[in-house]
């Protein structure tokens, strides 16, 4: 191409209206719309600010006239949250009862034992094998008790560190 030559587009369909038939085809005047944006002809609707600002306000003042419940939970004063999550951590009472009758079975049983070994035939195997199977007996009750009684200690721990960080000492 020369440096002379121009190019020639028609852009005469730029300017043309519409001639569409189609009902749901809306042509956008934008010189109409621009005008309402300068002249300031379109309604503002301060509807929606007024029931903000009001919602606003109730809640503030709702929150601002409760003030959450306190409980008094073994010493401690705790918000209502803090005592209902430290009720679900305390250790059951049964437990503490179930482990005082296990505590009372194991020293029965070996006040027994002692007895028992003074009642061993030393030269009876039989009566010797009777006696060590006993033992054996009050040994695993005694390891069963052990583990729980740990368990019940872990519990109570835990119990007592959340009553310490989440609560106020009275």
């Amino acid at each position: 191409m020369s440096k002379n030559k121009k190019l020639d587009l028609d852009l005469d369909f730029l300017e043309k209206k519409s001639t569409r038939k189609d009902p749901n085809f809306v042509l956008v005047d934008d010189k109409k719309k621009t005008n309402e944006i300068n002249t300031g002809t379109k309604k503002k609707n301060n509807f929606g600010w007024v029931i903000l600002v009001i919602i606003v306000i109730v809640g503030y003042f709702s929150f601002a006239n409760s003030k959450p419940q306190t409980v008094t939970v073994d010493g401690y004063t705790c918000s209502q949250d803090n005592a209902t999550k430290a009720e679900a951590m305390a250790p059951d009472s049964s437990t503490k009862t179930n482990l005082d009758n296990d505590y009372n079975n194991l020293n029965s049983k070996a006040e027994q034992l002692k007895i028992d070994y003074d009642l061993v035939d030393r030269y009876s195997q039989y009566s010797v094998d009777n006696y060590n199977s006993e033992l054996a007996s009050y040994n695993q009750m005694k390891a069963d008790y052990n583990s729980k009684v740990d368990a019940y200690n872990t519990s109570l721990q835990s119990y007592k560190n959340f009553l310490a960080l989440n609560c106020t000492k009275q």
